[in-house]
């Protein structure tokens, strides 16, 4: 005699799951992923565009002259003490924020692209690229391809907008090319050949307008 006999104890019977859950199950999870991913999105965009406000606030203060730096740096500290429990307001972000502004404050064209990505992405491309169309090359394929910040320092140091917009070859052996220059755990996120031939014709036809 079993246990629950024992015990005077009737267990029920187990139920089966209607073949209907598991789809009902993937459902839910991607609607609470996807608006897990909103969210994040939302909170990027608006710290994006904190930063921005701040920088532009900082760069309009030029009347510091040379007391600039010293003025930043006790601009981090009296942040940091009334707002103790946030990140990114040490003096070195502070001017991040302020060459950010100074970089886009002219490009009216890139100041929305600088929201859809991440602030440490963001500093990757403003410190390793001067064009404004490898900036945006970057940000595309960055937010396309949801690359991580390592990945693209790496996009970027093995010179993959250049490679592409300098070749004369067929868009699919640049591409080949750039790949032998990744690690192997990398070459399989360069985007498609099709996708990144659209975005270069799209580029390169912006450059001939503005040489114009």
């Amino acid at each position: 005699m079993n246990a629950s006999k024992k015990l005077g104890v009737r267990l029920k019977p187990a139920r089966r799951i209607p073949a209907g859950y598991p789809a009902l199950l993937g459902e839910i999870k991607a609607r609470i992923r996807s608006a897990q991913y909103e969210a994040l999105r939302a909170v990027n965009k608006e710290l994006v565009k904190l930063y921005w406000g701040i920088g532009r606030s900082i760069r309009k203060r030029r009347s510091f002259g040379a007391h600039g730096d010293a003025i930043v740096k006790r601009l981090a500290a009296d942040l940091q003490n009334e707002f103790p429990g946030i990140a990114g307001f040490s003096w070195r972000n502070l001017f991040y924020m302020a060459e950010f502004y100074a970089a886009y404050r002219n490009l009216p064209k890139l100041q929305p692209l600088v929201a859809i990505i991440g602030w440490s992405h963001n500093l990757v491309i403003l410190q390793r690229c001067g064009d404004p169309l490898a900036r945006e090359f970057y940000i595309r394929m960055t937010n396309k391809f949801g690359w991580t910040k390592d990945v693209l320092a790496l996009k970027i140091n093995s010179q993959t907008y250049d490679a592409l917009r300098e070749s004369n070859k067929p868009i699919g052996v640049a591409t080949y090319q750039i790949v032998k220059r990744l690690p192997k755990e990398l070459a399989a996120q360069l985007p498609d050949p099709k996708q990144i031939e659209a975005l270069m014709l799209d580029l390169g036809r912006e450059r001939k307008t503005s040489q114009i």
